[in-house]
């Protein structure tokens, strides 16, 4: 074998080298993208971010008090994302009855749901929202679950949320927000006038 049939030989190996590693780049790329899908991971578009979708989740509390009044709360799940970190709570819009809100809420798998449990103390609604596990089988992330709340009660005043006991907001419905306001400018009004008669003195 001459030295010009080695190179020959030498790049044909070469070539059936590269060839091999390019078909394997290929079948693990296919592989990834099939393990990616199955997870259920989807671009949100938002910047290179990446949420977790799942079947949403939603609970509702219906319930009437020994006086007659009755309430009802709404929860429901919206999204999930990995890349959340901080649990929050924010009020989105109130009313004279009623206050609507959105939060996140870690879970420790993408199957857990929402799970709400309800307390009334006279015009205060307590909601401490928990989660529990589907019992399906699950990718094991942790995982931000984003839900919308909505509490309505006749003489609503208050509502706090609370994420598994925590106290994580308390939000006034627009007429409790309202009289406030009013005390604080009727007293806002005495002190100024209490303030004004003692500089006469």
């Amino acid at each position: 074998m001459r030295f010009g049939e080695q190179k020959v030989s030498g790049l044909k190996t070469s070539k059936r080298i590269f060839r091999v590693m390019k078909r394997t780049l290929a079948l693990l790329t296919a592989i990834s993208i099939l393990i990616g899908s199955t997870a259920g991971l989807v671009g949100s578009g938002n910047s290179g971010d990446m949420s977790i979708t799942a079947a949403s989740s939603s609970s509702t509390s219906v319930a009437t008090d020994g006086n007659g009044t009755s309430y009802r709360v709404d929860i429901t799940q919206v999204n999930q994302s990995a890349t959340l970190t901080n649990e929050s709570v924010s009020m989105t819009n109130r009313t004279e009855n009623s206050v609507s809100f959105e939060g996140f809420i870690q879970s420790p798998t993408p199957c857990h749901t929402l799970t709400q449990d309800v307390s009334k103390n006279q015009s205060l609604l307590e909601i401490d929202i928990d989660l529990e596990d589907s019992g399906e089988v699950c990718t094991q992330q942790v995982v931000m679950k984003e839900y919308e709340g909505r509490a309505e009660m006749d003489d609503l005043s208050e509502v706090v949320v609370k994420h598994r006991g925590e106290t994580m907001a308390v939000f006034e419905t627009e007429e409790s927000s309202t009289e406030n306001n009013e005390e604080d400018e009727t007293q806002g009004s005495f002190r100024k006038l209490m303030s004004w008669l003692s500089s006469l003195f």
